[in-house]
């Protein structure tokens, strides 16, 4: 994982890049350093390797367009506008699809896998499930928070509200999956 500092080093390295001409550095650099927690968010809002792939590769090259305009401290934020851009449109595509082949996922038999990988693929899938119960807004802010680990200053940036609302989106988000957790699979352990 990242440190905050290395983040805003990196910052500041990729930042030189693009003002030397070097998009290709700026742009692999912005992987190498952002990619992890750019895929994390992705993974979570989108719920598969495929869709979160896809969602924070266009993110990263949205942001090769827009770094010129940025200075290294608005850089993390605009990734992460641009990786919540592109997740809305992978959720947009895959509305205008029909339900069934929306979320079809090539898995493998159940009786291959053993009884610790098939929990936690049903655990990811019941959490998956939860998130799409949570209104929009404090699913965003939640995983902005806790799961790209963004502070709160920049999550209200990103989701256009004041710190407090912010903090608000998020509480309410986790007590949101809590309970959408608990209700779907108390008996399991999950959410405990």
């Amino acid at each position: 994982m990242v440190s905050k500092l290395e983040r805003a080093q990196a910052a500041d390295a990729i930042i030189g890049l693009l003002k030397q001409g070097d998009r290709d550095g700026a742009r692999e650099r912005t992987a190498a350093v952002f990619g992890l927690h750019l895929g994390r968010f992705c993974m979570a809002m989108l719920g598969t390797q495929a869709d979160a792939e896809r969602a924070w590769r266009t993110a990263i090259a949205a942001m090769a367009e827009r770094l010129p305009e940025l200075d290294a401290q608005g850089l993390e934020a605009a990734l992460f506008e641009a990786a919540i851009e592109a997740c809305d449109g992978v959720t947009s595509q895959r509305d205008a699809a029909a339900e069934d082949a929306a979320y079809a996922i090539e898995r493998p038999d159940d009786r291959r896998l053993s009884r610790s990988a098939a929990r936690v693929r049903d655990r990811a899938r019941r959490t998956r499930a939860a998130l799409r119960q949570i209104p929009q807004t404090q699913r965003q802010a939640a995983l902005l928070r806790h799961v790209a680990g963004l502070e709160y200053e920049v999550v209200a940036s990103l989701c256009d509200c004041s710190v407090r609302e912010a903090k608000k989106r998020i509480g309410r988000g986790i007590l949101g999956l809590r309970q959408a957790l608990r209700g779907e699979g108390a008996e399991a352990g999950v959410g405990t």
